[in-house]
Parts: structure tokens; C-alpha cells; sequence
């Protein structure tokens, strides 16, 4: 996952050309490249509609999913965002698993967290970030 920030750039143009005329607002937030065993991207992109969507693009939604997620909304308010996702992931092995990601910004600071909950276990400890709006 060496070129994970230039997968990461590519999915935020590809979100760009899908949302353009409609985005209220992007965050695009920068995490640990290590963190949660390589499950937490360095970088991902959050783009707020208009309509209140949440459009979520990272390189694992890119590699798994091919194209850019609808989030649920949680909270969309002046102090937070908060949105979850799932993603059907499949580790090196060949093992799969539908992963739940929780992702917390806090506003205006922009810091964020990210939580995964692969289905049937635990969820693995809160990565951290931040963000930055664009």
C-alpha cells in the first residue's frame, strides 16, 4: 500500500467529477498510512451536498467498491459529522468481510476519527486525524 496517498488523490478527483455541481462542502481528511492494520486509508475525502448526503471516497472504497459511497448521516450539525458506511473488503488472504466505518469530524477544529467494526467482532480502536476543508 506504498502508493496509498496517490490512490487516495485519484478517488478524490474521481469524487470531484461525480459531485461537482452539487457539493455544499469537502472535507479531506489525512489519518496514520498504518493505522487499523492498513483498514484506514491516509487519506479520505467527505463531500457534503446540498441535499445532506455525504459522499465518502478513500482508495479502499475506490479498490472495493469502484466508485464513491453515499454515507448514512448521522450528524450534520455546527459541532459535528458523523457518518457510517459499509464496505465488502477482502484481506490478503482471501477472507471476506462486510466492514462497518464510523467516521466523527469535529467542527470547527476539523479533527476526526475513524472506527471499524469488521461484522461478528470487536471494533478495533479509533484512528485519528485531521482534516482540512475545501
Amino acid at each position: 500500500m506504498k502508493n496509498m496517498k496517490q490512490i487516495c488523490l485519484a478517488a478524490a478527483a474521481a469524487l470531484t467529477v461525480s459531485v461537482s455541481a452539487v457539493q455544499a462542502e469537502r472535507l479531506t481528511c489525512e489519518f496514520e498510512e498504518s493505522a487499523a492494520g492498513g483498514w484506514v486509508p491516509p487519506v479520505m475525502v467527505f463531500d457534503v451536498l446540498e441535499s445532506g448526503d455525504v459522499v465518502v471516497a478513500d482508495a479502499l472504497i475506490m479498490h472495493f467498491n469502484e466508485e464513491p459511497m453515499t454515507s448514512r448521516v448521522r450528524t450534520n450539525n455546527a459541532r459535528r459529522l458523523t457518518v457510517t458506511w459499509d464496505l465488502d473488503a477482502q484481506d490478503p488472504s482471501g477472507n471476506r468481510s462486510r466492514m462497518r466505518y464510523s467516521a466523527f469530524i469535529e467542527r470547527p477544529s476539523l479533527r476526526a476519527s475513524v472506527q471499524i467494526t469488521p461484522r461478528g467482532f470487536r471494533a478495533m480502536p479509533r484512528v485519528s486525524g485531521q482534516c482540512r476543508q475545501e
